[in-house]
Formats: structure tokens, C-alpha cells, sequence
């Protein structure tokens, strides 16, 4: 069937000049509006939720009820396992993750809620030598742990009181309060 065409390219082919090409409209009813995908494995269902609080992809027609993947109306944000995304970006799970993988090198990282704990994983499988977190502000690094430890590039400062710090510097170690070094320790002793 062809509208606005007389050639149509597939069973139904819509086209027009307007920006909106065509409509799926529920009538009398602020339930979900869904389009169905499917072929002969399963099916997966695409549209707009009830009450039209957003757009929703899931394995089922009731997209507002634990949707895979949500898109609120009015803000925008995103949530992936919640219908309720409380920030941009929601991910709602047993484990929340976020997974990275570099396609170059075969390394991988991770970030997970478990439980109790915030995981951060890098090269969990082992695939890089030499991998670390770094943690860089103002375009530099300030620290990184990698299987050496924690490594830190300059001071290690007292929460509020910027003039008391452990100072690292090459085969050195000072120890500054009130702005004014009190100790150092060098290779030497």
C-alpha cells in the first residue's frame, strides 16, 4: 500500500513533504500507544506511555510498567530499567553497570553499584598490561591507582584547610602545617 506514492517500496510506504509523515493515534483512551516489532523469535514494542509521560521501548505492550529503555516527556531524561528516571541518566537493575570496552585493545571497564558498594573496574580479564584509574582535573593528572597502588603527583591536603599536606616530591616527603613545612624525609633519611 502506498500513500503519497505510487511506487511503494515495502507492504506500507508513507511519504510527504511535512515533517510528520504519519500518525498512530489511540482514540478515546490516555493508555499506552505501542508499535509492535516482530518476527518469528519474539516481539518488542515501541511508543508512547500512558498519559503520554514519554516514549518507551520494552518486551512487552504496557510500556510504562518497567520499560527497557524510557525517554521522559517532559525533561528529557533518560532511564534505562525505570519508567521513573530520577537524574539524566537512570539505570535501575539487580547490579547496575555501566560497561566500557576499547575495541583497540581488548580492555574493558566498569562501573557497578553492588549492593552496599561502588565498584570501579578496569581490566577486570586481564587483557592490558600496565591499565590504571587515573583522576585528572584542569587537564592533569592528580592521582591514579594502578597494581602498584594509589599514586598521588603532588600533596595530599586536610580536607578544608589547603595549608596542611603531605607534599610529594621526587625521593622526598614533606609534611606542611599552617602553610609552613614542619618535616621532610628525603632518600637519604
Amino acid at each position: 500500500v502506498g500513500i503519497g506514492t505510487t511506487s511503494p517500496a515495502a507492504k506500507l510506504h508513507t511519504t510527504d513533504t511535512a515533517a510528520t509523515v504519519s500518525c498512530l493515534q489511540r482514540t478515546s483512551s490516555t493508555a499506552n500507544v505501542a508499535l509492535r516489532f516482530q518476527n518469528d523469535t519474539s516481539s518488542m514494542f515501541c511508543g508512547l506511555t500512558s498519559n503520554a509521560t514519554g516514549f518507551a521501548i520494552d518486551d512487552d505492550n504496557d510500556l510504562g510498567s518497567g520499560p527497557m529503555l524510557f525517554v521522559r516527556r517532559s525533561d528529557g531524561n533518560l532511564g534505562v530499567g525505570t519508567g521513573t528516571p530520577t537524574g539524566t541518566l537512570s539505570l535501575s537493575d539487580q547490579n547496575p553497570n555501566i560497561r566500557f570496552d576499547d575495541e583497540d585493545t581488548s580492555n574493558n571497564g566498569e562501573i557497578t553499584l553492588d549492593n552496599t558498594q561502588l565498584r570501579i573496574e578496569v581490566d577486570e580479564d586481564n587483557a592490558v598490561s600496565s591499565s590504571a584509574i587515573s583522576f585528572r582535573l584542569d587537564g592533569s593528572e592528580k592521582a591514579s591507582i594502578d597494581a602498584n597502588g594509589l599514586n598521588i603527583t603532588q600533596k595530599l591536603l586536610h580536607e578544608g584547610d589547603n595549608d596542611t599536606f603531605l607534599e610529594f616530591l621526587t625521593n622526598t616527603i614533606c609534611f606542611d602545617t599552617a602553610g609552613e613545612e614542619r618535616a621532610r624525609i628525603t632518600s637519604t633519611g
